[in-house]
C-alpha cells in the first residue's frame, strides 16, 4: 500500500482540528482527548470512519490505512498502558520514570505492569459495557 502524504493545504486544516496534537507531510498524532472520545465513538458502535468524522476530520484527508491504523493503535494503548497519551510518545511517562524495588527482577516488572494495564482496560471495557446496556433498556 502506498503511502498518503499530506499537501501544504491538508496540513493547515489539520492543524487547525483542537485535537491534532502535531502534523507534518508524513505524520498526524492526536491529543489525549481526541483518543479517549474517538474510543467513546467507536465502543458506542460507531464505525472508525464515522467517528474520525464526528470528531472534525476529513476520512478522506486521512484515508483508509491512517484511520485504521488510529483505532488499533488506540486499542493498544489503553491495553499496553491504561490510559491513552498526547502526541508521538512511545512510553508512558508514568511507567519509564519507575525505578525497580531491589531483588526485583526486570522481566517481572514488565509483566505485571502489562498485567495491570490489561486489567484496566478490562474494567474500563466493561464499565462502558455495562453503561450502554443501561442506556438501552
Amino acid at each position: 500500500m502506498k503511502r498518503k502524504y499530506f499537501t501544504e493545504e491538508e496540513i493547515e486544516l489539520l492543524r487547525k482540528n483542537p485535537y491534532t496534537f502535531q502534523v507534518n507531510s508524513r505524520q498526524i498524532f492526536f491529543t489525549a482527548a481526541f483518543k479517549k472520545a474517538f474510543m467513546q465513538l467507536y465502543n458506542s458502535g460507531r464505525s472508525a470512519v464515522e467517528a474520525v468524522r464526528e470528531l472534525g476530520y476529513d476520512p478522506a484527508i486521512l484515508g483508509n490505512g491512517r484511520i485504521n491504523s488510529i483505532r488499533k493503535n488506540t486499542i493498544s494503548q489503553l491495553t499496553t498502558t491504561g490510559n491513552l497519551h498526547e502526541g508521538p510518545h512511545n512510553l508512558n511517562k508514568e511507567t519509564s520514570s519507575l525505578k525497580l524495588p531491589a531483588g526485583s527482577s526486570s522481566d517481572e516488572i514488565a509483566r505485571l505492569k502489562q498485567e495491570v494495564a490489561f486489567l484496566r482496560a478490562e474494567i474500563e471495557f466493561i464499565k462502558k459495557s455495562l453503561s450502554l446496556a443501561r442506556k438501552r433498556k
